[in-house]
């Protein structure tokens, strides 16, 4: 698996594994971290199978402010 953010403030992550070819794999990883990278601020969260794939599974996060407790 490879892991890059992206974006002007690195608000974005992409995992990148052949195990994302199955929706079911993504899903699974999704509820697993999903508090955790809201909690790190991300704002979007891709899943690709392979890094040159044309179409990947997304979520947009709601990540809380910088001011926000």
């Amino acid at each position: 698996m490879s892991v890059s953010v992206f974006g002007p403030l690195n608000e974005n992550i992409t995992f990148t594994a052949g195990v994302f070819a199955a929706n079911k794999n993504i899903s699974q990883l999704q509820g697993t971290v999903e508090a955790a990278l809201t909690s790190l601020r991300f704002d979007r969260v891709n899943y690709k199978w392979i890094q040159s794939a044309s179409e990947w599974a997304y979520f947009d996060l709601k990540a809380p402010k910088d001011g926000d407790l």
